[in-house]
């Protein structure tokens, strides 16, 4: 029964050292071990139920060895709780690793993106743990990995691209949930791309997907992809001399299209991506514009660019959209620089538009925040926002923030904002508003200490879910954060109260995060 239960720690450890042959006898002599850790425990209310207390306890281990030009890689996650909820303990990752000056190979789980991510992605979001409560109360680190083989290289100006495997097609499936399929189906593809000089770079991807059966696409599906990246700086080294910065890229992608060959077609009735971005710099100034248009791309192992701001005031990331790759158009214009005085200017407008009339759904933020330079010892920052996204029932959003931050002495500063945000909801004419309020003293090297306060009497986030009454009244949130570092490897955080949940984005990725109520410690080592 022990082996039964350890069965695939000991499976995972053995693939490892197997792996490396009998060449690792040697080089764990001359060999080094990097190890991470990250444990969460938590006391408070399960989200997902009405009881008033419970324990969650979340450990994700990371190791590897590197000797040479090998690496060997494992990481294993378990997850606890005192409810009658999901556990689970599993090897989640194991891998072996070759690299030359202009090759590298890796066996195992794997990370791997061709272009821009329209035909296939495979990543993580570093330190993210997902909550999920729609099926059972379970957390996991978020690793969107491909269980199969991918290779990388260069050889002069061609740089080259292949993978194979099984991916993590339904990263929001929990793991440990028997009835909730994680990996389906088999990907095989590359990528490569020539520089053909003058800053001039062409590529070409390639990808086909066989086996998807639980959203219907069970039979064999191929995909090809044209990009085009033209560097400024080299095509024109007089303007770099003189301080300016251009960048332009163009991908496109389609079922069953092949580049150079086919027509390049953007009519809803083709299945296909095209997304462009555009950059220029000019000494503290930059401009980035970005556009999309999605039909029919939403495919269980890409991920293609959501062009949705990621912003520091709390209350508009709350709002951010989800991407829907089945038929999305739009566009994103980022500026941001410094005006005379050095007050520094950030502007940033998002819009988006899903189906057609009369079913047209429509997404918009426009952002604009002004920062003042330090005046004795103080900085402050404005913004004001507004926008909408059909897709949560937001007819309209208007945010205001201030915050102020101000130098105090032995290293300490102290920091506090307030954002208020009126949202309008179809038929709904309470106008309800959200209330966000916090103060933060820090010092650099030693860590923060925050208290947060939130309120809502938004009918959406005021009644409880969980309970048959219909609550009218505004919800509110109280919590104190406290985060430092307790040596070199090890850093700490600490929560306790309540924490409003909602949206949350992380490198363009958007997930749901409950709320919580209760105590949490975050402990994250290194070695």
């Amino acid at each position: 029964m022990i082996f039964s239960k350890w069965r695939p720690v000991l499976c995972g450890i053995g693939l490892v050292v197997l792996g490396s042959g009998a060449w690792a006898g040697s080089a764990l002599a001359e060999g080094r071990v990097q190890a991470s850790n990250l444990l969460m425990h938590q006391v408070g209310r399960d989200p997902s139920s009405q009881e008033t207390e419970g324990t969650r306890f979340f450990d994700h281990l990371q190791l590897d060895y590197l000797s040479g030009v090998f690496r060997y890689g494992l990481r294993a996650q378990v997850y606890r709780t005192s409810e009658s909820g999901q556990v689970y303990e599993e090897i989640s990752q194991k891998y072996v690793e070759w690299r030359s000056r202009n090759l590298k190979v890796r066996v195992g789980n794997a990370y791997a993106t061709l272009g821009r991510g329209l035909l296939f992605r495979a990543f993580e979001l570093p330190g993210v743990v997902r909550e999920v409560v729609t099926f059972a109360d379970v957390k996991y680190m978020d690793s969107r990995d491909l269980e199969g083989a991918v290779v990388e290289g260069r050889y002069g100006p061609v740089r080259f691209q292949a993978l194979s495997g099984r991916p993590l097609a339904y990263g929001d499936n929990p793991p440990g949930v028997d009835f909730l399929l994680r990996r389906e189906g088999t990907v095989s593809g590359g990528h490569f791309d020539v520089d053909l000089g003058r800053g001039l770079r062409l590529g070409s991807g390639y990808l086909r997907g066989d086996g998807f059966h639980f959203i219907g696409r069970g039979d064999l599906e191929e995909y090809g992809s044209l990009d085009v990246t033209l560097d400024g700086t080299r095509l024109l080294p007089s303007l770099a001399d003189a301080g300016w910065f251009f960048n332009l890229y163009a991908e496109y992608a389609g079922k069953r299209w092949t580049p150079l060959l086919d027509p390049f077609s953007t009519a809803d009735r083709n299945p296909h991506a095209l997304y462009t971005s555009a950059e220029l710099a000019y000494d503290r100034w930059s401009l980035t514009y970005e556009t999309k248009d999605y039909r029919d791309f939403l495919l269980p192992y890409n991920d293609a660019p959501n062009l949705v701001p990621e912003l520091a005031p709390s209350l508009i990331n709350r709002r951010s959209h989800f991407l829907v790759a089945n038929d999305e158009r739009g566009q994103a214009i980022g500026l941001q620089g410094a005006m005379l005085g050095d007050w520094n200017v950030h502007y940033e407008r998002a819009d988006a538009r899903n189906g057609e009339d009369p079913n047209l759904m429509r997404y918009r933020l426009n952002f604009l925040e002004v920062s003042s330079p330090p005046l004795e010892d103080t900085r402050g920052t404005i913004f004001v926002a507004e926008g909408r996204d059909d897709l949560e029932t937001l007819s309209g959003q208007k945010t205001v923030g201030l915050s102020l931050e101000r130098s105090l002495v032995d290293g300490y500063s102290a920091t506090a904002t307030i954002e208020y945000q009126q949202i309008e909801r179809p038929n709904d004419e309470t106008s309800p508003n959200d209330v966000l309020v916090s103060a933060t003293v820090s010092r650099a090297g030693l860590g923060s200490a925050s208290l947060v306060w939130e309120q809502s009497n938004d009918l959406q986030v005021a009644d409880d879910p969980l309970t048959l009454d219909i609550e009218t009244s505004s919800r509110r949130w109280l919590g104190v954060i406290v985060q430092g570092s307790l040596d070199r490897n090890h850093e700490v955080a600490f929560f306790a109260g309540k924490r409003r949940g909602g949206t949350a984005c992380t490198s363009g990725t958007c997930y749901l995060v409950p709320d919580f109520s209760g105590v949490e410690v975050r402990l994250t080592s290194r070695f």
